[in-house]
This record gives C-alpha cells, sequence and structure tokens, in this order.
C-alpha cells in the first residue's frame, strides 16, 4: 500500500492490453497540426508554458517521466493526439517506481531517461557540495547521451567548485565543439551558459583577455545582465593588471628625467607626454605629478595642472613643490582666497617654508591692490563667484546681515568681525575681489 511505503506487486497485464504509445510518435512532427485542428485544444497553443513543455516533450520523449499528464490542458492535448493520460500512464510521473523507466520506451530513449536520472542525482550532489560525487552523476549521464551537452556543462561546474578550472574549460569546449560538429541544435542558453563558465574559469586563472572573449561570445548566445556585469568585472581587471605589469620604477625615473631635460628646453608638450609615461610606470610616486603640473601651468591648462597637484598632494601630504605649485596655479586664475588656504596649509606642514612665505606675502600685496586699485575685474568676480565656497558664504544669512551693517552702521559691522569665523568668511570674500572695503 502506498500509505505505508511499501509497494504492492503489479498486477499481470491481460494479453489483451494494449502496450503503452509510442511517445516519439505521439509528440512527432505532426503533433502541431493535430492541435491547431481540434477546436478543444486549439487555444492552448497561446500558452507559451504549455507549447515550452510540448517542445521539450517532442525534442526529449523520455522527460515524459517527469510530467503529469493528468492535467486539464494536457487531457485536451491529449484528446487531440489520440490517446489519454491513462494510456501514458506508464510514462508519466504518476509511474509505480519513479526509479525505473518507463515501459515502452525505445533503447535510445531508455538511455535518455536513465541518462536524465543520472543528471537529476547529480544536481542533488551538487546543492549538497558532494561536487566529487555530482561529477561522477554527470559522467554516467553523458556515457549514456553523449548528444546532451548539458551534462558537460553540469559538470563543469562542479569541476569549478573544486577549483579545477582547467578541468571546468575544458568540458565547456568539449561542449561546445560537439554542438557545432554533431550540429546537435543545443538550446542556445546552454551554449551561452558553457561560454560563461570558461569566462569565470578563465577570470579564477587570471586570464582576463580569454575572460573578455568568452563573456562577450556568451553575450552573442544569450543576453545576461550577470553575464554583462562579470564581462565589465572582467575588463577592470585586465586594465588593472596591465596597469600593474607596467609599473616600473626604474623606468619611470628615465622618463622623469627625460621630461625634466625637455622642460628646461621650453618643450613643456613633450615633458608633459615623459611626465605621463613617468606616471603610468610608477603610479605611486608624487614627484612626476607635481613635474607636470608645472608644465601644464606653462601651458596656461591651469585645472589640468591644479588635478595633478592635487594628485601629488594625495599621495605626499608634505610634497611641498605641489603645494607652491598649486598656490601659483590660483594665483595666475586670480582665486587669491584659495592661494591664502594653500599656503596656510604649507605653512602648517613647514613652518620655515620659504616658498610658502614668500607665496603667501605675495597673494596679500596682490588682494590689497586690487583693493585700492579703484578698478573692478569683472571677469575675476564672475569667475569667483561661481566657486561653490564664495556662493555659500554669500547666501549665508548671518554674512549678508554683517555686510549689511558694514554699510549702514560701520561701527555695529566692526564689532561682528571681531568674531574669528565671520572675520575669516568677509576675508575670503575681499581676497575673491567679489567685496570692496575701499
Amino acid at each position: 500500500p502506498r500509505g505505508t511505503g511499501a509497494r504492492a506487486p503489479a498486477p499481470a497485464r491481460p494479453s489483451s492490453a494494449m502496450p503503452a504509445p509510442d511517445l516519439a510518435a505521439v509528440f512527432g512532427p505532426d503533433m502541431w497540426g493535430a492541435i491547431a485542428n481540434d477546436p478543444a485544444a486549439a487555444p492552448l497553443l497561446a500558452d507559451p508554458a504549455l507549447v515550452a513543455q510540448l517542445r521539450a516533450l517532442q525534442n526529449d520523449p523520455a522527460s515524459a517521466a517527469s510530467v503529469d499528464f493528468a492535467t486539464p490542458e494536457l487531457t485536451k492535448v491529449l484528446a487531440a493526439l489520440g490517446t489519454t493520460p491513462d494510456a501514458l500512464a506508464p510514462n508519466s510521473a504518476s509511474q509505480t517506481d519513479p526509479d525505473q523507466p518507463p515501459e515502452g520506451l525505445s533503447d535510445t530513449d531508455r538511455a535518455k531517461w536513465q541518462a536524465e536520472r543520472q543528471k537529476a542525482l547529480g544536481n542533488a550532489a551538487y546543492k549538497a557540495r558532494s561536487f566529487q560525487d555530482a561529477i561522477a552523476h554527470y559522467d554516467k549521464a553523458f556515457q549514456l547521451d553523449p548528444a546532451n551537452v548539458t551534462y558537460l556543462t553540469n559538470r563543469a561546474a562542479a569541476k569549478y567548485e573544486l577549483e579545477d578550472f582547467d578541468g571546468a574549460i575544458a568540458d565547456c569546449q568539449e561542449a561546445i565543439r560537439l554542438n557545432t560538429e554533431q550540429a546537435l541544435r543545443t538550446d542556445y542558453k546552454i551554449i551561452a551558459r558553457a561560454y560563461a563558465r570558461i569566462g569565470n574559469a578563465s577570470m579564477r586563472k587570471s586570464d582576463f583577455e580569454t575572460a573578455i572573449a568568452m563573456f562577450e561570445k556568451s553575450l552573442l548566445e544569450s543576453h545576461d545582465d550577470k553575464v554583462r556585469l562579470r564581462l565589465n568585472e572582467a575588463k577592470r581587471a585586465k586594465a588593472k593588471a596591465d596597469d600593474a605589469a607596467y609599473v616600473d620604477p626604474d623606468k619611470s625615473k628615465e622618463a622623469r628625467e627625460q621630461g625634466n631635460a625637455h622642460f628646461r628646453e621650453g618643450r613643456f608638450p613633450e615633458a608633459i607626454s615623459s611626465y605621463t609615461e613617468a606616471i603610468k610606470r610608477n603610479p605611486d610616486d608624487p614627484a612626476p605629478y607635481s613635474n607636470r603640473a608645472a608644465a601644464y601651468t606653462k601651458l596656461g591648462e591651469f585645472p589640468l595642472g591644479l588635478k595633478d597637484c592635487e594628485k601629488c598632494l594625495e599621495l605626499d601630504p608634505k610634497y611641498m613643490k605641489a603645494y607652491s605649485r598649486k598656490g601659483a596655479i590660483h594665483f595666475f586664475m586670480k582665486e587669491f582666497h584659495k592661494c591664502l588656504d594653500v599656503y596656510e596649509t604649507g605653512l602648517q606642514m613647514d613652518p620655515t617654508n620659504g616658498e610658502m612665505r614668500e607665496g603667501l606675502q605675495r597673494t596679500k600685496i596682490a588682494i590689497s591692490k586690487q583693493q585700492n586699485s579703484g578698478e573692478v575685474d569683472e571677469k575675476q568676480v564672475q569667475h569667483n563667484m561661481a566657486d561653490p565656497e564664495i556662493q555659500a558664504i554669500m547666501s549665508d544669512p548671518s554674512v549678508v546681515q554683517v555686510l549689511k551693517e558694514l554699510q549702514e552702521n560701520p561701527e555695529a559691522g566692526s564689532r561682528a568681525l571681531q568674531n574669528p569665523a565671520m572675520a575669516s568668511k568677509i576675508n575670503k570674500l575681499i581676497a575673491a575681489g567679489v567685496l570692496r572695503t575701499a
């Protein structure tokens, strides 16, 4: 009895009983026409899931072992095909012994059924992380049905988990080769998976060039967002590896010295090219960034020069030449409020540094001349008014109030300036040229 887990012996079949229908014939090439011509079954062809299930049965009749034909939809389809769920019962999921192939299968279909059974056991072992057992089952499955390359791609996944990356790659390559040479017409998603698994294994081997090629081939077979992400990861990893392989401190030094020679000769574009090569050869060395900033400054490329100064100081916060060059760039751009910040920060790093002291003094003199000139540099004002720091100060209600008091009640305004924070803000506006006190 089923309830106790025991199996009752199957009753002897009368000699007059009809054998189970040939599955290959039931789901053969005439299947679609028979369904389309049946008023009850024809509307079911609009159901993508049912159509996909029928295609699977047509491509692999042995898969009937896992199908319940007693559903209302399949009952109508079988009626259109001239059979019934009961007639297919020995082939279906309701069979008495799920470990035995259905009756009435051809030798080929029996082997496919057994292969699928091994695959199911392999999948269960894989989920249990028993990867060697999974590989053994996939081996048997492929031996039983060598035209189904899914067993190879599954075996590759198990080998990947065991870090047998060469083995995983070989299985996927074999799957792709068999599908091409034997025209197996394997589902393109399975082939895409094979390419992707080669890509993943290649990534683990740090073979990023192969990984990129395989991920791209996978996406040609079938779009997959996860594979797209892996492709981007592979490209970034390759770029990083290429950069790391290019690093050579000695050659970096040679390139920097060559850049210095170009700089002394006034050949600034050539100097920039050499300094750029020095950076590529040793991106952690702050010196070529500072040198390139000087060359950019000579060409009037102030934003690029500033960027290099900031990178240099990121690598070495005490690199004084970078402070000097950064301050000089701000000075050329008439961003005197930023000059003050740079030189004051530099002096905190090195209170005795002559270049910082000279730069700070030069900046203060320029601000004083600007205030006493009686002229307004509209370009300077417009440029500095676009600075987010200046905009934030100008929109500060307390600053607006102090500026109003300075105009209407200078004495009260002067008292407000005794607050160091307020005085700093007002002085920045003065240094930027957007506020005149003279």
